[in-house]
């Protein structure tokens, strides 16, 4: 029997049956709190881990200062005086126990009951509780959140039996009514099962996660495909997932997971699919009108191209006559110059344009463009200097070439006087190219605008001789292609600099072109070379026969392979080069006239010339046809090609 003693420290003590243990020993030693408190509230005895958990000693505290004087005075002295009456409670309580801590404590208060009955303090017991009050508090979050989603969710969550019944599903209105207890997993089974049959891999592998009794990500339940009559499943889209479950014994219970209607997902990838196809569709044909447009314009510009060149020889002394020849020929370069850059933004557009990287010599590019705008340059007394550079690049030649020229087109536009400079540095592994010029300089706010289609500086009116506002778009185009963002710095009234960096490529790989066919000037006299000339377009080949009968030439014109045939076997003529249309009349190309007669003529330098899409055309003729003219052709190009093949043949034949 335990009954309460007096001890000489004025605290309780309890006597208790062998083995005789220390009280004070026992409730040190208790990971709780043990507070002796006498009727005046004051704490008289508190053990080691109150002082823990309260950080200081709370011995000679008043119970109110300890747990504040807010809760003491809303909770806590009712059940000290219930305590003091001699009822032994038990209660939870939250305790701020310092400025980032709160606690909750499971507590006793059991009354110190005299023998005359009177109740002079009491003991308080209490069990931090905090850990499992908060997990409490989380689970109970837990199950709120799963609930509120449950109840408000899209999606529908849901378990079926191992005989594929379904048991559970969330609400979902009527839905829910029609669904349950039936066999919608044994009939998702069928249909994957069927589609396994037709060959489709991924329903496939859903069949066998099913059998098996792996878990489902995404099967794709499409309306149409689902056997299920209940209408309100038959006209929408389902995305289905789960796992199966097992019990503690491991056994197979069935299939727990979601199904989400992904209907208006689906209606929007399909009206976007359909977008994006009509888009590419409309993007294919406009290329396709674009490259026949420009070939079908091309060929009457060829045509009066080359006539001009031819009316230029008979006019020489009328100044008159040979402005307004001259004024044509500025049209034509403007007509030739639109078509080229419609037809250039077309491709990049539809990407139908793909980057062939090579490592060549940056120099050979440069002294082409160098030649290419000196005239222009000196005519409007500028001062244009390149850098001289002999580092390998890894670039596309013919995009790289085209971004330069396109950037010294514009400075050449736009610079009044000055000088126009074009260097290269290396920077590491790259070569910085930048294009300088001191011309009008573009304001801040247009820097972006600049490199949209048709956009162009300080003309309002559309003069078109001024260009068409597509060369720094189809730069933009060309340089995202090659991975070298264009960087603009420029200052109003001082200029501009455009710059990019270009990897460097390998010297080993690199071959050196040092002839330049457009500043070729060798003298060979073209008198009595033959030329066999194959063009379906007559107004062109009779332009080129004006022009190459006003160099003396002998010519041979036909329409088509089988009419060169008959004229070649009907005359014996043997020519020394042949100039032809790369597409002909009813698909014939001029690779397909060469064949067929390739047995009447000997290896002589042959000159394609096309309308087309350039790039096209030079990747169908590959290395067995290098040359190649884009119409309208400059009559100069053309002269100094013909004298400057006709000299290597005639050398490689004497050497031979």
């Amino acid at each position: 029997m335990v009954k309460n003693q007096q001890r000489t420290d004025g605290l309780p003590t309890i006597a208790a049956t062998p083995p005789d243990i220390p009280f004070k020993l026992m409730i040190e030693a208790l990971p709780a709190i043990v507070c002796f408190i006498d009727k005046e509230e004051m704490i008289r005895y508190a053990n080691p881990y109150s002082a823990e958990l309260f950080g200081y000693d709370i011995t000679g505290h008043a119970v109110r200062e300890v747990i504040g004087v807010e809760t003491y005075d809303r909770e806590h002295q009712e059940r000290v005086e219930s305590t003091l009456a001699g009822q032994r409670l038990t209660f939870e309580i939250g305790l701020t126990v310092s400025e980032d801590r709160h606690v909750y404590l499971a507590v006793q208060h059991i009354p110190n009951v005299q023998p005359d009955g009177s109740v002079n303090g009491y003991l308080a017991h209490a069990v931090d509780i905090s850990d499992s009050r908060r997990a409490a508090a989380e689970l109970s979050e837990s199950r709120q959140k799963f609930e509120d989603f449950a109840s408000t969710s899209s999606d529908w969550f849901w378990e079926a039996d191992k005989d594929r019944h379904l048991t559970v599903f969330s609400n979902s209105g009527e839905r829910r009514d029609d669904l349950t207890g039936r066999a919608v997993m044994e009939e998702m089974l069928t249909l994957l099962k069927s589609r396994k049959q037709l060959g489709n891999e991924k329903y496939s592998n859903y069949f066998r996660d099913l059998v098996n009794r792996r878990p489902l990500h995404d099967i794709r339940i499409l309306r149409g495909q689902y056997r299920n009559k209940i209408h309100k499943l038959n006209d929408r889209d389902f995305s289905v997932s789960g796992k199966p479950f097992f019990d503690a014994n491991g056994n197979y219970g069935g299939y727990r997971g979601t199904a989400t209607d992904i209907t208006k997902q689906m209606d929007a990838e399909r009206t976007m699919r359909e977008a994006l196809e009509k888009a590419e569709q409309a993007t294919i044909a406009k290329s396709r009108f674009l490259a026949a447009a420009s070939h079908d314009l091309r060929q009457p510009l060829q045509a009066i191209r080359l006539l001009n060149a031819a009316l230029y020889e008979y006019l020489l002394g009328d100044d008159i006559a040979i402005n307004i020849l001259r004024d044509s020929e500025r049209t034509v370069a403007v007509m030739d110059n639109l078509l080229s850059s419609l037809l250039d933004l077309s491709r990049l557009e539809s990407g139908a344009v793909v980057p062939e990287l090579q490592n060549f010599y940056i120099a050979d590019l440069l002294n082409r463009l160098r030649t290419e705008f000196g005239r222009s340059v000196a005519r409007k007394n500028l001062t244009l200097k390149f850098i001289d550079n002999r580092q390998v690049v890894l670039s596309d030649p013919m995009m790289l070439e085209s971004i330069l020229r396109n950037l010294l087109t514009n400075a050449l536009r736009y610079t009044e006087s000055g000088k126009i400079l074009v260097g290269c540095r290396r920077r590491g592994a790259f070569l910085r190219i930048s294009v300088w010029d001191t011309g009008i300089g573009i304001p801040a706010a247009q820097q972006q605008q600049i490199f949209d289609p048709f956009f162009q500086i300080g003309n309002p009116d559309r003069d078109t001789r001024q260009g068409l506002g597509l060369g720094l778009s189809i730069v933009a185009g060309m340089a995202r292609l090659l991975d070298c963002p264009i960087e603009l710095h420029s200052t109003p009234g001082k200029g501009s600099v455009f710059s990019f960096n270009v990897p460097l490529g390998d010297p080993l790989l690199a071959s050196s072109s040092s002839q330049d066919l457009q500043s070729s000037h060798v003298s060979w006299n073209l008198t009595g070379t033959r030329a066999l000339l194959i063009e379906d377009d007559q107004s062109a080949l009779n332009a080129l026969e004006q022009l190459l009968g006003m160099w003396k030439m002998e010519l041979l014109s036909s329409t088509s392979g089988a009419d060169a045939e008959q004229k070649l076997r009907a005359r014996q003529f043997k020519p020394d080069l042949i100039i032809t249309d790369y597409r002909l009349e009813g698909g014939e190309t001029g690779i397909d006239a060469l064949q067929r007669i390739k047995a009447l003529i000997d290896d002589v330098p042959v000159i394609f010339m096309t309308g087309d899409d350039f790039t096209q055309v030079q990747n169908a003729l590959g290395s067995r046809y290098p040359h190649l003219l884009h119409k309208p052709v400059a009559p100069a190009k053309l002269r100094a090609l013909i004298r400057n093949l006709m000299r290597k043949h005639i050398n490689q034949s004497t050497a031979s």
